[in-house]
């Protein structure tokens, strides 16, 4: 059954191509805005001679806006957009070969990092130069990426710098390559080379041949969530009618400021705005131009927005239900003319609550096949409800029935003068159209009001954006021999579930929680198998498994399936129930152990961990590095909380977080053991541990042979050098006249497939140190392992290195303060390893040792300032394996010293801080500190001072340590400052208060049990027990802030010119590391 809606649709006849003329219709753009003509949009101009066009005319008119990093507003305006058109042109054309030229447009691609204004010239300046713009999804896997560039016939592609798109990139045509496709990767053009040029010296492209109203202008794709995406061609013809949509609106958009911060420029929702821009005077704001660009969250887009003073916002709902947790957000979303929302549906609830308050939702509906199909811009809100639309009058709609429903019906979009779909599949009344597959519902009175209600194709989008194809899963689960139907469910919720029948003869009552629990468990080896085929937001969790109940069948077609929308709209009531319960529920499948012994703890977690994250993980393996994420986390917690409680063990005083805290079966299992009260805390039993471990490791020290004299110059063994601090370690003897050779040797990262050399390269880039030090003919970069036997490095390796090195440093460690000192005993052998190759020299000396170690072996110490000595008891350094095995290689090296001929020099670092170029890892405790301030309003005021090194200094000053003679010295500013003096800056910096220690701590407990998607932009509270111990007000204000002990650096003076020259931390060390954490998009 079909029917349209062609009353409706302008049939005025446009030139040329049949194009409706808008002077026609009664809504204009601009009409008395000082700085804005409207330009011809008859047809006589395509969108890249508009913008031509606009640049000239509308000279002064706004185009972008974004904050500046000094936090001031800075506007493009169309002029010097236009002349970042051209430059982008010119730049295109000087890679098309000139023989090609002459040969009709070429397809570019972009698949690129890239900020807003950047990616939006490169786009307008491909189609400025004659050719066809492709901008490519970054999310998309090489595989498809290779699949959309030969089928769209992409001979360039121009890449981004950053790594992740270049491995990308470089895959996809290696795979096209060894199919016989070459594609050409050019570099990713600048924001500075496209906007910063000299305006005067300027020289415009000649008139452009304007192309045909058939001529592919860009080209987009399709999502791919059920396949390969497919390209979608948009002609020049359909451009221009996608720039005439507002004037088929209700608000004038000229002048407006859309706040399009979350939208990229590679989906249709921001590539429509390169011809709105253009057609209507619209101001696009976006994040500053920075690379590598911004990462939109939902902070940062609402900060933004409101910063640039945006007048309309456009994101997908989870941003919106994000903010609406927040009455001072909710208050500064009332000001917005409109909060327009794409991509997902909105949770109904949240929509109701927001517009009570006052807020102007206006939802927005299309696809890229066929463009946008609602009124936009609507004047506001429907009155008959926030979650309904119109269809805009520019499209001439047609609707096919559905069964079983008067009210739902698939749309089809006919091909008309004023609207061209991209994609024709479909024929109504002879015309061409396009059937979208996507179902809406007709308002039950209003029937000018439409909301999508599914896909005729049952794909299921998700809160997330995230889509569920639930056809091949539902099939593998009707492979149970107990069910007989089954339709998945989770339109607009985070996650899948599924409403499964069971066959005669296993029917039950769902009501009776034991009956449901048994026939969950007897069908969870068939849901696993789907589980195993689906991606990971599609899979189902036990809890989400609803049986259906006897006396509500599902009601099935002629064909014998069932009804999904019917079936789904029956059991509304019980999948709200289920998503309710989940939030509380476990893998109550999974026993509790017998006892709580360490080891049936580990068995217990390793089972739970295993069953949750449908992989195995070893001991060690951190369950975030293997793909955990925050629902996966939630069902862990649950789970062996349930166990827990099972056991009649207390769990109220567990803190929220502790899986995040203890993220390995090694971890996890002994905090449990501890809870549990089989496994002592006093550190009794870890002390005897430490002993253990010392004398086991300090037996039969190899008796040191010298047969040749020392050599004059330098060979350098160095470990750890792809991290940070040992990156600056690595420039630093490199740039050393009187060294010859560094082997650098580091661990093979288990994780990723990346070469030595990558990994080096990237930390050195992260880090702003010079790349090309790798090229040194002094550097020995060596995949190994200091734990194996020669290190794990190839018999003639180490005996090359072992015959000509005069000095090893130690800096490789493992940091990882959640696991045991067992799990840290590799770290420990690894030293005694280098221990036995220094003795085994043949020079006459050993070589120097420097031992890297850390100012958390004082973690207890309560005797005033720490000195430069050996630490006599162990208990000093309980608390962490890390701490503790640290202790234990140093009582190795003292043993050894007094033993034998070596002569080590243990060097306690003090807290780094960032790098020159302000680079200081985020997971660390203090960046975790501030984004958290900045995302809770306030900054802690603590008592006491910080001796925070910077970096690269420490690195200058390790280096010179290494002529010392002294057993130990400590590695810390010897010129503390106040810690008021640098928090002030941050306040400052960061625009918000100081605030007591205590009072911002019951502030970060406040938001211990809020939802666990809040650690993103509240990471402290992953090491809420570090922050709770901190709090420890010193008496006289003189020692080191957070209760860490204050290392004395009289001998490290003497030792090093670096340390005595340094002046004490402020203003200008602030600056720099929150540009650095905002460059990686880490704050705000």
């Amino acid at each position: 059954m079909l029917y349209s809606d062609e009353d409706k649709i302008p049939s005025t006849p446009g030139y040329p191509d049949k194009m409706v003329d808008v002077s026609d219709i009664p809504l204009q753009h601009g009409l008395s805005h000082p700085t804005w003509k409207q330009p011809p949009l008859d047809g006589s101009l395509c969108i890249s001679e508009i913008q031509d066009w606009c640049s000239e005319t509308n000279a002064e008119h706004e185009l972008f806006r974004y904050v500046t990093g000094e936090g001031k507003v800075r506007s493009i305006r169309w002029g010097e957009g236009g002349m970042a058109f051209h430059r982008a042109a010119r730049i295109t054309l000087k890679y098309i070969h000139e023989e090609e030229q002459n040969k009709g447009a070429r397809v570019l691609g972009i698949l690129a990092n890239a900020d807003t204004y950047t990616y939006f010239a490169l786009m307008a300046g491909i189609m400025r130069a004659g050719h066809t713009a492709f901008p490519i999804s970054t999310r998309n896997s090489d595989i498809a990426v290779g699949h959309l560039v030969r089928t769209s016939n992409v001979k360039y592609l121009f890449v981004s710098k950053d790594h992740a798109m270049q491995t990308l990139a470089h895959a996809a045509c290696k795979r096209l390559s060894n199919e016989g496709y070459e594609v050409r990767i050019v570099p990713m053009p600048t924001f500075a080379e496209l906007y910063e040029g000299d305006g005067e010296l300027f020289e415009p492209l000649p008139s452009m041949k304007r192309p045909s109203g058939s001529q592919t202008g860009m080209i987009l794709h399709s999502s791919g969530s059920t396949a390969f995406p497919k390209p979608i061609h948009l002609t020049q013809r359909i451009m221009l009618q996608w720039a005439r949509l507002p004037y088929f609106g209700e608000a004038d958009m000229c002048g407006e400021i859309l706040s399009s911060h979350s939208l990229p420029m590679f989906h249709a929702m921001g590539a429509i705005l390169v011809m709105w821009t253009a057609s209507t005077g619209l101001i696009m704001s976006s994040f500053a131009p920075v690379d590598p660009p911004v990462v939109p969250t939902p902070e940062r887009v609402f900060e933004e927005a409101v910063a640039t003073d945006s007048t309309l916002i456009f994101c997908v709902p989870a941003f919106i239900e994000f903010w609406s947790r927040d009455a001072a957000r909710v208050e500064r979303l009332k000001q917005f003319k409109s909060v327009i929302f794409a991509g997902a549906p909105m949770t109904k609830s949240v929509g109701d609550v927001l517009i009570e308050q006052g807020v102007a939702l206006v939802p927005f509906y299309g696809g890229t096949e066929f463009g946008c199909v609602t009124t936009f811009l609507a004047k506001g809100p429907e009155r008959d409800g926030w979650e309904w639309f119109r269809l805009s009058r520019h499209v001439k709609p047609a609707f096919i029935a559905q069964e079983g429903r008067d009210d739902v019906f698939e749309l089809v979009c006919v091909d008309c003068d004023s609207h061209t779909p991209a994609v024709l599949n479909f024929v109504v009344d002879g015309d061409q159209a396009y059937a979208t597959s996507d179902l809406l519902v007709r308002h039950p009175s209003n029937p000018d009001l439409w909301r999508v209600f599914g896909r005729a194709d049952d794909q299921i989008m998700h809160s997330t954006g995230e889509k569920t194809n639930p056809g091949p899963l539902e099939a593998i689960i009707c492979r149970d021999p107990r069910i007989s139907h089954a339709v998945m469910f989770g339109r607009g919720k985070f996650h899948a579930g599924v409403i499964v029948q069971p066959k005669p003869g296993h029917e039950i009552d769902p009501h009776n929680g034991e009956d449901l629990a048994i026939f969950r468990n007897e069908i969870w080896p068939t849901i696993e198998k789907a589980n195993d085929f689906a991606p990971t937001h599609s899979r189902i969790f036990k809890e989400m498994i609803i049986a259906a109940n006897q006396n509500k069948p599902f009601p099935l077609t002629a064909k014998g399936t069932p009804r999904r929308h019917v079936v789904i709209q029956d059991y509304e009531q019980e999948i709200e129930d289920a998503y309710a319960a989940v939030r509380d529920s476990s893998q109550t499948g999974l026993e509790p152990p017998a006892s709580w012994t360490l080891k049936d703890s580990e068995s217990f977690v390793k089972n739970v961990v295993d069953s949750v994250l449908k992989q195995k993980v070893d001991y060690e393996d951190d369950f975030f590095q293997n793909g955990c994420d925050s629902l996966e986390a939630t069902w862990i917690r649950n789970t062996v909380l349930h166990a827990l409680r099972t056991s009649k063990i207390r769990t109220q005083d567990i803190p929220y977080n502790f899986v995040y805290e203890h993220p390995t079966v090694r971890s996890l299992a002994r905090f449990l053991a501890e809870t549990a009260g089989t496994v002592s805390v006093s550190g009794a039993s870890i002390v005897e541990a430490m002993e253990s471990m010392t004398r086991t490791y300090s037996q039969n020290f190899p008796e040191h042979g010298p047969v040749t004299p020392d050599p004059g110059d330098e060979h350098i063994l160095l470990t750890g050098s792809t991290g940070g601090f040992g990156s600056y370690i690595l420039a630093e003897l490199l740039a050393l006249p009187s060294v010859s050779r560094v082997y650098a040797v580091n661990r093979k990262n288990q994780k990723s497939d990346k070469s030595l050399d990558e990994r080096q390269r990237a930390v050195l880039e992260e880090r702003g140190l010079n790349t090309d030090i790798l090229d040194s003919k002094k550097l020995v970069l060596l995949e190994g392992d200091t734990a194996s036997v020669n290190l794990g490095l190839p018999r003639d390796t180490i005996v090359e290195i072992r015959s000509s090195v005069t000095c090893i440093i130690h800096n490789a460690w493992r940091v990882d303060f959640n696991v045991s000192l067992q799990s840290m005993e590799p770290t420990v052998r690894g030293t005694r390893n280098l221990i036995d190759l220094a003795l085994s020299s043949p020079h006459a000396s050993p070589p120097r040792f420097l031992f890297i170690s850390s100012l958390s072996v004082y973690r207890n110490w309560t005797e005033g300032m720490a000195p430069e000595k050996a630490i006599v008891n162990p208990q000093t350094a309980v608390g962490s394996g890390y701490s503790e095995s640290k202790w234990v290689a140093e009582k190795v090296l003292e043993i050894c010293a007094s033993a034998t001929s070596l002569e080590p020099t243990i060097i306690r670092v003090g807290q780094l801080s960032g790098g020159p170029n302000g680079s200081w890892n985020t997971a660390e405790w203090v960046p975790a500190l501030v984004k958290s301030s900045q995302t809770m309003g306030c900054l802690p005021d603590v008592t006491g001072s910080v001796s925070w090194l910077p970096s690269h200094l420490a690195a200058q000053a390790l280096v010179e340590m290494r002529k010392s003679s002294a057993p130990y010295l400590h590695l810390a500013h010897p010129k503390a400052v106040p810690w008021s003096r640098i928090f002030q800056a941050f306040a400052e910096k960061l625009g918000i208060q100081l605030t007591p220690y205590r009072n911002w701590l019951a502030n970060l407990e406040s938001h211990a049990k809020a939802d666990s998607q809040v650690e993103l932009e509240i990471p402290a509270l992953r090491i809420l027990g570090f922050f709770r111990a901190g709090d420890k007000e010193q008496s006289t204000g003189e020692g080191e802030a957070m209760g860490f002990p204050t290392l004395a650096t009289d001998e490290a003076v003497k030792e090093t010119p670096v340390l005595l020259r340094l002046e004490g931390l402020g203003k200008n060390d602030v600056d720099k590391w929150v540009q650095y954490w905002r460059q990686v998009q880490f704050l705000s």
